[in-house]
């Protein structure tokens, strides 16, 4: 995580939250998660950060960049497929 991501995370009691990495600073409530992914969207392209959304149990259930391609970090390796 860098700072500047965006995490979309449940709160119990408070709804959804966007959790900024590095301020800890958690913007306004949301009652329904679309509306909570909007708002981290734009915060996310803002920041030219991650957007990562969790689920309720909090896993990360969708993860997107909007870093400069020269700050994305390079693709895995993975080993040949057997023909």
């Amino acid at each position: 995580m860098t700072a500047g991501d965006v995490h979309t995370v449940y709160h119990l009691g408070l709804g959804w939250l966007n959790v900024v990495v590095g301020t800890g600073a958690a913007g306004r409530a949301c009652r329904h998660k679309h509306d909570a992914v909007k708002r981290g969207q734009r915060i996310a392209r803002e920041n030219r950060a991650e957007h990562l959304i969790h689920d309720l149990e909090g896993r990360i259930e969708e993860r997107i960049s909007y870093r400069p391609l020269e700050w994305a970090e390079p693709p895995f390796a993975t080993e040949p497929a057997d023909a």
